[in-house]
């Protein structure tokens, strides 16, 4: 059983909530309240619609929706050009020096390239020289890795002095931690750096400061539940670096244990029964 499963169902126990296993690892769910009922799946949750989940999942798209919102770092979107031949009509460069002389038109270095359906900052790169960015693109889109993708992002680069993941249910603020590490600027995969862990946050102040910084994006992407990669550059100004819902706390829950992670899915289920909590 995944490790946010396992603080579900012993939040679940807390609150008297009837729940089933449906499979034999424990990774599928089933939770029982009055009337409706509500499958866990993994690290997804069964709050938000396909297209939700979908729009959340693809950095580009939840950049065009938001990018007049809140403020992100302008982000460019590259399809692979070798799929010219089954969608012509999307691929807009016939080769990498095209693709790359593009990207130098529009953003300087260092920039950030990424994948864009990525997750656990796997194929994501700080090119600061041209080197760097063919390298990176070639990365992404090379089809033989299992990290493949045919959407390449470059986006312009942030000089990071906090990096933050929040977590929000019914637009508020139920869960937030700081993504620590000992290097400045750039913590992409920051639990494998030096001094690399997760903070808990419980200042109210920053708390407020996130959950006013986060509210302007649910009247354009109507999330119920999703994790949102919050960064503070070094004048101290917040950017919203993509959403994800389907939030893991394995790091989160190896740093500061499962009693953060259980309460936050006890607040949940509260809010979902109601103001009595009887079943």
């Amino acid at each position: 059983m995944l490790p946010q499963l396992v603080c579900l169902t012993k939040a679940l126990n807390n609150l008297n909530i009837p729940f089933s296993q449906l499979d034999y690892d424990g990774n599928l769910i089933r939770v029982e309240l009055p009337g409706q009922h509500y499958l866990f799946q993994k690290s997804y949750t069964p709050f938000n619609s396909e297209s939700v989940g979908k729009i959340c999942l693809d950095k580009e798209h939840t950049y065009h929706i938001l990018k007049n919102v809140i403020e992100m770092p302008k982000t460019l979107g590259f399809l692979d050009f070798s799929v010219a031949d089954s969608y012509p009509e999307y691929v807009r460069f016939k080769n990498l020096d095209e693709m790359v002389e593009s990207i130098e038109q529009q953003l300087v270095y260092p920039m950030v390239i990424k994948k864009n359906s990525g997750a656990l900052s796997k194929n994501v790169f700080l090119c600061n020289a041209k080197q760097e960015l063919v390298l990176a693109l070639e990365t992404i889109f090379d089809k033989k890795s299992n990290s493949y993708d045919y959407v390449a992002l470059a986006q312009t680069f942030i000089h990071t002095q906090e990096e933050y993941r929040a977590v929000f249910f019914n637009k508020k603020l139920v869960l937030a931690y700081e993504r620590y590490t000992d290097q400045k600027n750039f913590k992409a995969g920051y639990w494998n750096l030096p001094g690399g862990c997760s903070k808990h946050i419980t200042d109210p102040s920053l708390l407020k400061e996130l959950q006013t910084f986060i509210e302007p994006i649910f009247q354009h992407i109507p999330a119920i539940m999703v994790g949102v990669d919050i960064i503070r550059d070094i004048t101290g100004k917040l950017f919203l670096i993509e959403l994800n819902s389907g939030a893991r706390f394995n790091h989160f829950i190896q740093f500061n244990g499962e009693n953060p992670v259980i309460q936050m899915y006890e607040n949940i289920f509260q809010q979902l029964l109601g103001p009595v909590n009887t079943i």
